[in-house]
């Protein structure tokens, strides 16, 4: 038995993906069972990648690990789905400074600076000549000082060290961060373990987008 030729001598087979169109007539057109017809509805009208399963990539604990960091940074990057939810989670708890936050009382030295609600834990220290602009929660362990600035909306996790000149607004240093030197973190999560070096500056500030925030709204 012979086969039928599909192209004329010489002629390659066309390789052209059957269009949304063509499957939708070939369901159309199909007498098989149901399912073979599901399955090339479903071709014709692929799903949208934001119905896909979350990156793992994305989530809080592929980068950190909440256990030994207290009780609240636990409840934070656990509650958290995506790492681009936790300064927009930590911000809103540090404006309603929850009883959960307040674990003890550290020490506030004579000297230091403090403006609007900081919070400092249990074992916690801010030594004279800080300046600390809350909302702000210094964790236990933690020690923020002489000429360091401390500015809102910021956690500074158990057992980090801030040190002169290192300059911290808006971001989350997990826990055992070490900024000794004069540096700058800005709308930042910093992870555990991190020591920060001389002159060293990260921030999500683009000065020549609109809203200021990298990817966001649209921003490059």
């Amino acid at each position: 038995m012979r086969c039928k030729r599909l192209c004329r001598p010489g002629q390659r087979p066309s390789r052209r993906r059957a269009s949304s169109v063509d499957l939708r007539k070939r369901a159309a057109r199909s007498h098989g069972p149901p399912r073979f017809r599901e399955v090339l509805i479903q071709s014709a009208n692929p799903i949208p990648s934001t119905a896909l399963a979350a990156d793992v990539r994305l989530t809080p604990a592929y980068y950190l690990r909440p256990e030994g960091l207290g009780p609240y940074l636990t409840r934070l990057l656990t509650g958290c789905s995506s790492v681009f939810d936790i300064k927009a989670a930590m911000a809103a708890d540090l404006d309603h400074g929850g009883e959960d936050l307040r674990e003890g009382q550290g020490v506030v030295e004579d000297g230091a600076l403090l403006q609007g609600d900081v919070i400092v834990q249990t074992g916690a220290r801010i030594e004279a000549g800080a300046q600390v602009i809350g909302p702000v929660l210094v964790c236990a362990g933690a020690v923020v000082a002489a000429g360091a600035p401390v500015r809102d909306h910021s956690v500074i996790g158990p057992g980090c060290r801030i040190g002169f000149g290192a300059e911290i607004t808006r971001s989350l240093l997990a826990g055992h961060v070490f900024m000794k030197h004069p540096c700058f973190i800005g709308d930042s999560v910093i992870g555990r373990r991190v020591n920060i070096g001389s002159f060293c500056s990260m921030s999500l500030f683009q000065p020549d987008c609109d809203a200021g925030l990298l990817g966001v709204n649209g921003c490059p």
